[in-house]
């Protein structure tokens, strides 16, 4: 091996060893769908992310209007059905590297394992935007927007204080929550699930990218 070839590989081994080649600014999507159809903004009021990653988002995050190609699957019926989606696309500027760091800024804020579509402690998260998310104008208050890794993508931990696991039997990772005016209750869900609840059906679609909005409460047939 050529000797400067040799150097350069082992100054780039040291610098990604020390995380200097982790600091790369990502547009990190997240596709809101269902009744989340005229905006989504999130007026975000803190957040956490590993030390030394880069974090370049305004106080207040806005969406766009997007379409993709999805399939619908009946599982009552056994029909498929393919169509166009329309999702509110909401990006967070910041850099992906996970960390136990970020975990423990968002659980010091007051968040617990409940309060997440998961029903769990992440091991690490890339980041974490906290703030008032607001859907065609009804708002829900201390919501999180985190950012974790599964063995193939980076999947999304959803959810806020005012929130609660919806406990079942399936594997939907949904929850309640509560909207400020105290009185409103939407369901907010991962995409691709494997459940029928409130006569709907299986969304086979953009998996950890996309939460699903329902205004109403989640009721399990």
């Amino acid at each position: 091996m050529n000797k400067k070839i040799f150097i350069l590989m082992t100054v780039l081994f040291l610098l990604a060893a020390k995380g200097y080649c982790r600091k790369k600014v990502r547009n990190n999507e997240l596709l809101f769908s269902g009744d989340a159809k005229k905006s989504v903004v999130l007026h975000m009021k803190s957040y956490c992310i590993s030390p030394k990653q880069p974090f370049n988002n305004p106080n207040t995050i806005n969406s766009r209007f997007v379409e993709y190609d999805i399939k619908v699957i009946n599982t009552s019926k056994n029909t498929t059905k393919e169509f166009q989606l329309q999702y509110r696309d909401m990006t967070i500027v910041a850099g992906r590297h996970g960390s136990e760091h970020t975990v423990k800024c968002l659980f010091n804020k007051g968040f617990h394992k409940q309060n997440l579509t998961f029903n769990k402690r992440p091991h690490k998260l890339n980041f974490a935007v906290i703030g008032t998310l607001t859907i065609d104008g009804v708002s829900f208050d201390d919501m999180v927007l985190a950012q974790g890794h599964t063995s193939f993508s980076n999947n999304w931990w959803f959810g806020g204080k005012n929130c609660k696991y919806l406990n079942s039997g399936y594997n939907i990772n949904a929850v309640n929550c509560t909207a400020t005016d105290k009185k409103t209750t939407w369901c907010f869900f991962r995409g691709h699930v494997d459940a029928d609840f409130n006569g709907g059906t299986h969304i086979d679609s953009t998996g950890t990218y996309e939460v699903r909005v329902w205004n109403k409460k989640c009721v399990l047939d």
